[in-house]
């Protein structure tokens, strides 16, 4: 029997990254108490598999900070979409993060050009019981290159290679591939610049359209910062 994408990921996929975790710590020669691995991926199955438009953030690693909880190996609680406020008190990158995911959903659902002062906007807002942001994080997608958690600053340390995100991408790049697979994404954003992208392999000629872009944590211009995106966007033929 042909498994539809949905029932794939629902059957397999959390016993995927967890023989991934085992892996990586093998691997790293850490413990699960030294180390928490981040089992990233979709926000809300349902909601990411019924909508034609299935943006997949790619990002360098996670901050293992104090606020970051995880259960069972899965989504990190600042970005869940199931308990509390998912816009007041939160940092600047995960606010940016919704805005990045609306300009993307936007452009890719109408074909115009997204108004950044609107969206930015609409954010908080609430309908039918449910802030902005939370709708859309249920049709985004996240992973992370590195699993193992990290510091306030990425490490491209290549002579400490469990520490160096490149190594990870490089060391478990299947288990990236197929990962991506099981989320079945339409676009991908690569944030980060072009490392994110080197260090996944994609370039030019990926079967799935790749928007290469800043880290949400970008610390220029908020303007400048979606006026980027806005251009990739346009370079692509989507706006």
């Amino acid at each position: 029997m042909n498994l539809t994408y949905k029932e794939k990921y629902n059957s397999e996929y959390d016993s995927f990254m967890k023989e991934w975790a085992r892996e990586v710590r093998e691997w790293a020669n850490v413990s699960e108490e030294q180390s928490v691995f981040f089992g990233d991926g979709i926000f809300d199955p349902d909601t990411w598999f019924s909508n034609e438009v299935r943006p997949l953030f790619v990002l360098k690693e996670v901050n293992n900070a104090n606020d970051c909880e995880v259960t069972d190996d899965r989504i990190i609680k600042f970005v869940s979409v199931d308990g509390g406020d998912p816009w007041d008190g939160k940092t600047k990158m995960w606010k940016r993060f919704g805005i990045m995911a609306a300009i993307i959903l936007q452009a890719y659902d109408s074909h115009t050009k997204p108004d950044f002062d609107k969206i930015n906007e609409e954010m908080s807002i609430v309908r039918d019981g449910e802030e902005t942001h939370k709708k859309i994080c249920r049709r985004s997608a996240i992973i992370n290159l590195k699993k193992l958690g990290g510091g306030g600053n990425t490490n491209s340390n290549k002579s400490k290679e469990t520490l160096c995100f490149e190594c990870h991408a490089t060391r478990f790049h299947d288990n990236l591939i197929k990962q991506i697979e099981y989320i079945h994404p339409t676009v991908i954003i690569c944030c980060g610049k072009d490392s994110v992208i080197e260090a996944l392999g994609l370039g030019a000629d990926a079967e799935i359209p790749t928007i290469n872009t800043y880290h949400p944590a970008y610390r220029g211009d908020e303007r400048d910062f979606f006026g980027y995106i806005v251009e990739e966007l346009e370079k692509h033929g989507v706006v």
